[in-house]
């Protein structure tokens, strides 16, 4: 019988990592480069999390012969200039040990490239803190093409990968955009937001999910979740 382990799953670009220092300069110059206006930075912002062809289609009225070459010239020439440009969020390092430590199972679920979120995870020191890696399909380099694309399909990966390992009827979704906790509702578990990523304003209200200020505001959410989970019942 696998042991009863409450499961994490983390959304990565604005909830841990601050990619926008890398993908916000790389989106700029990717434009330019191939001759379009920059949209807004309101609009700029939209862009980190979903796929990036997803992104031109909604928030741009850029033809979408053209998005191939945008996304293109995103992937092959400024991000890679700009990418390690992104830092993670304070705390946060700390706050995974801590979890790891106490015995949760915890896991990526990340609209990015898959193998990029690997990447990402080496390069801070972080793929040790994770049990599963959840991403998606890689438009551009045809990557992974057998994954899922969409946040859903990509927590719900992320979850039967998890009950390999350990009985994680116990979940949470942790992350930052409307996107992140319509998955969660899709998959029938509690999602806890943050406010230090990308959502616009009021954008997590309407899911009546708890937001965290800070990250010991999200560590006491999360001990709250482990502790219920791992305390015996009381019976009377």
């Amino acid at each position: 019988m696998l042991e009863n382990r409450p499961l994490i799953l983390w959304d990565l670009d604005g909830t841990i990592l601050d990619a926008s220092l890398g993908i916000l300069p790389a989106l700029e110059e990717a434009f330019q480069n191939r001759g379009f206006a920059v949209p807004e930075a309101p609009v700029l912002r939209r862009f980190i999390g979903p796929q990036i062809l997803d992104s031109l289609a909604l928030y741009t009225d850029i033809p979408v012969e053209y998005h191939h070459e945008i996304l293109g010239e995103f992937k092959m020439v400024t991000y890679p200039r700009h990418y390690k440009n992104a830092q993670l969020y304070p705390g946060m390092l700390e706050l995974h040990t801590e979890l790891q430590e106490l015995g949760a199972l915890q896991g990526i679920a990340s609209q990015k490239p898959e193998h990029l979120v690997i990447d990402v995870l080496k390069s801070y020191g972080l793929e040790h803190l994770f049990d599963v890696v959840s991403g998606s399909a890689d438009d551009f380099e045809q990557i992974n093409s057998h994954l899922p694309r969409d946040k859903p399909g990509i927590l719900r990966r992320a979850l039967s990968m998890a009950t390999s390992k350990a009985d994680v009827s116990s979940s949470v979704m942790v992350g930052d955009r409307a996107f992140d906790a319509e998955a969660a509702v899709s998959a029938s578990i509690p999602f806890i937001g943050v406010n230090w990523g990308y959502a616009s304003e009021g954008e997590l209200e309407q899911f009546k999910c708890p937001v965290a200020a800070d990250v010991q505001e999200l560590r006491t959410l999360l001990l709250t979740f482990i502790q219920d989970i791992c305390s015996p019942s009381v019976s009377g």
